[in-house]
Formats: structure tokens, C-alpha cells, sequence
């Protein structure tokens, strides 16, 4: 599960502009050192995109009438997003009794490297990746659906160093793998061990070497978010059922909230609605938070959505407005978490869905393969165009240089978009 980074998959938002997003992407977003994991401003290096939000400058004004530019062979059953950083794309892959990832060149699709390692554990929803990876500074870091964190050179994918969370911690093995994507953010890789005594951990992404570890029951389902709330760069995320925020300098535990209802996977990142934290998961639908100076949450929402409730699915935020889906495709306003419109007929928007918002559009790709590109409004769910793009999938794509990645049970895609 992961906000696939569940089995499936899942930010720092502020109203972003098409004309200031590189200026943001320099700043805000930086100041947590993304800035150190993005090859070029067209890049896809991480999980939900190169501000970790889902916004792209890249999501066109209509749908293409071609085929795929090109396409891969890719049978795998791993879940896990695709990457694209330094002219390559990375996929994480789980083939009979082995772990893979392979790398391919981003214009052309041709094949450049392949990893392996062998995985014959067997796992509910199957033993394949969940993650997705993360590049930053010519290195790629994949997480294993058994534990195995790797870092690999983005051109010739050697092995630079690995770790095993059951084998070099105390990590318990969770029902569904593990599915949390790594997060870069201020010069460390920050990810879930699974080991009560390093519930969240940071390493040195040159060396592997702990930087920081915290007590905690850690989240196998969903990824961290790095940002600055209430004056402090904290890392926010789940601790166990629990939100929660840990100082990002130290690790040191700040603020958790246990929330109202039991029983959420808490698959979905939160997302940062201009220093507010907005989390959505199935069990206890959408919540809007506020902090205190310090860094401190203020446990009592200070708005809620009762219909907003996805099992998976991370929303996002955009042009000061919360897209996403439970069962049906919705938009809100980011301060109140009013419905402003809720569409599950005309666009037929239902189910787990990916959003990639830009350019007064959104991207949005379901997992039966439909692709819809949908006007960001407030007013009405506007539908410019709809396309079958590939088969099944919960595997979130990249959206780089004009191009749109993803990958089904059989293949590895590359449409063009411009």
C-alpha cells in the first residue's frame, strides 16, 4: 500500500502560479534542501513530483490526439511511481523471486541498466515494490517491499550502499510490505524503519550512516512530508494511527493527534495548505489543521469534509483549491473544507485516482488506465478531454520536459504532451 508509495500509491502547497513555480521551486521548497534532488526544473525525482505536491508546469492545455512516443516491456507487479532526473527514467520492479529496478533513457525509452536482488517472500496484494523512488545528487534510493533501502548511481546503477530494515534493525515485517517513499529534506534521507527504537530515522544519503533516529511505531503505508509549520521545519507524517511532526534538524518528537476513529491505513501524505496541514483518509474523512508557534499542532481541526474520505489517494492543492477523490472526484475550498462541486456523472471521475495539477488543469489518471484533463475551477468539473492511456494501474506517473511516464501490469509508457 503507499500513497504509492500503499500498495498503491498517495506537500507543500502555496497558490502556485505557472510564472512562479521555478521561483518556488529555488526557495520555499529548497529551504528542506529539494533543491539538492532536482536535476533540472523538468524533473520528476520523487514522490508526487519535484515539490512533492503534485504540481507541475508540465500538465498541457489539451489532451494529444498521438500514440505512445514509446514503450517498454515492464511485466511486473509492483505498484511503486516512476522517476525521471538526468535524462533517465527508474522503475521499481518485482519479477518472479526478484526485486528489480531498471533504468531506461528518458528520450528514447532504450534500456540502460537493471538492478536485481532476490525477494521470494510472499506478501498480501503482492511482493513487488510499493515505493516510489527518489533521486538526489546522481544517486537513486528505492525502498523494497521487505525492508531493502538502496542506493544506486542514477547512471550506471551500481550499488553505492543498502540496508535492511529486519536485518539491520529491529523492524517488525508489516501485512502489505513496506510502502513509504524515502524523503530528501535538508540534506538527509528520511524514511520509516519500522523499528520501535527508530520509528522514523535520517541517514546520510552519501553513506547510509544514522543521522538521527526517533522512538516510535512508524507508518509502512504512507510517506513523509517535510515543511515549515508553526515557524519550525518539522517532518510531518503518521506515527502508527497517529499524525505527527518531529523537528526535521534532530528527529526530536513535537505534536501527535490521535485521530477520532480507529482503524485508518493512513495511506495518503498530508499536505501542507500554506503552513496548514491538511490530512484525508478513509476512516475519518478530510481535516484541516492549524499550529501554534513553536511547531506545536492545535489538536481540534480547524475545519473538517465528511465526504472527502480516500482509502489511497493523496489530494492536492492548487490555484487555493483541494482537488481529490474517495469514491467520487471532488473539489474544496481549502479554508472552510466546504464541497464546492462533487462530479460522478459526467466525467464518470470515480474510484482511487492520481492528480497533477498545472496550468489551470488537472491531470488525472484512474486506475482502470483512463486519463481526463479537467479545468481547475471552483464553479463546476469541467471536462476538456478524456483518452485511454494504459491498462490497470495504482502506480502514480512522472510528468517531465513536456512528457507523461506510466506503467501498467505490462508496459512502460512515454506519451508526449506538448
Amino acid at each position: 500500500m503507499h500513497d504509492t508509495g500503499f500498495m498503491m500509491p498517495r506537500a507543500q502547497t502555496t497558490i502556485l502560479q505557472p510564472v512562479s513555480y521555478i521561483s518556488y521551486l529555488r526557495s520555499s521548497a529548497f529551504i528542506c534542501g529539494f533543491i539538492a534532488c532536482v536535476a533540472t526544473a523538468a524533473d520528476w525525482p520523487q514522490w508526487r513530483g519535484p515539490g512533492r505536491d503534485g504540481i507541475s508546469l508540465d500538465v498541457p492545455a489539451q489532451l494529444p490526439e498521438k500514440k505512445a512516443l514509446w514503450q517498454q516491456p515492464l511485466e511486473s507487479d509492483a505498484p511503486a511511481g516512476l522517476v525521471v532526473a538526468g535524462g533517465f527514467v527508474v522503475a521499481a520492479c518485482h519479477v518472479k523471486d526478484e526485486d528489480q529496478v531498471r533504468c531506461f533513457k528518458a528520450g528514447s525509452g532504450e534500456a540502460v541498466w537493471s538492478y536485481s536482488t532476490p525477494n521470494a517472500l510472499q506478501i498480501q496484494t503482492g511482493s513487488g515494490p510499493r515505493a516510489t523512488p527518489v533521486v538526489h545528487e546522481g544517486r537513486v534510493f528505492t525502498m523494497s517491499a521487505i525492508g531493502e533501502l538502496c542506493c544506486l548511481d542514477l547512471a550506471k546503477g551500481t550499488v553505492v550502499w543498502k540496508l535492511n530494515f529486519t536485518q539491520d534493525f529491529k523492524a517488525h515485517m508489516p501485512t502489505w510490505g513496506f510502502c513509504g517513499s524515502p524523503l530528501v529534506a535538508d540534506g538527509k534521507l528520511i524514511v520509516s524503519t519500522l523499528d520501535p527504537a527508530a520509528g522514523i530515522a535520517a541517514f546520510d544519503p552519501a553513506t547510509g550512516t544514522v543521522l538521527w533516529q526517533t522512538k516510535g511505531e512508524g507508518q509502512p503505508h504512507s510517506s513523509y512530508l517535510a515543511g515549515r509549520f508553526g515557524d519550525v521545519m518539522q517532518v510531518v507524517g503518521y506515527d502508527g494511527p497517529a499524525l505527527a511532526g518531529w523537528e526535521l534538524a534532530t528527529g526530536k518528537k513535537l505534536w501527535s493527534v490521535t485521530p477520532e476513529n480507529p482503524g485508518d491505513f493512513n495511506v495518503g501524505t498530508p499536505v501542507n495548505v500554506d503552513g496548514k496541514l491538511l490530512v484525508a483518509t478513509e476512516n475519518n474523512a478530510t481535516r484541516l489543521f492549524g499550529f501554534e508557534k513553536g511547531g506545536k499542532i492545535v489538536p481540534e481541526p480547524l475545519a473538517k469534509n465528511a465526504e472527502l474520505t480516500p482509502g489511497m489517494a493523496t489530494p492536492v492543492c492548487y490555484k487555493n483549491l483541494i482537488f481529490g477523490s474517495g469514491n467520487d472526484f471532488q473539489c474544496l475550498d481549502p479554508k472552510t473544507l466546504e464541497t464546492l462541486w462533487v462530479e460522478s456523472q459526467q466525467v464518470a471521475i470515480t474510484g482511487f485516482t492520481v492528480v497533477i495539477a498545472g496550468n489551470d488543469r488537472l491531470l488525472v489518471l484512474q486506475q482502470d488506465g483512463w486519463l481526463s484533463l479537467v479545468a481547475a475551477k471552483a464553479d463546476k468539473c469541467e471536462l476538456i478531454g478524456t483518452m485511454r492511456i494504459c491498462g490497470k494501474t495504482f502506480s502514480h506517473p512522472a510528468l517531465a520536459d513536456g512528457k507523461l511516464y506510466l506503467r501498467d501490469a505490462k508496459a512502460l509508457y512515454c506519451y508526449g504532451l506538448k
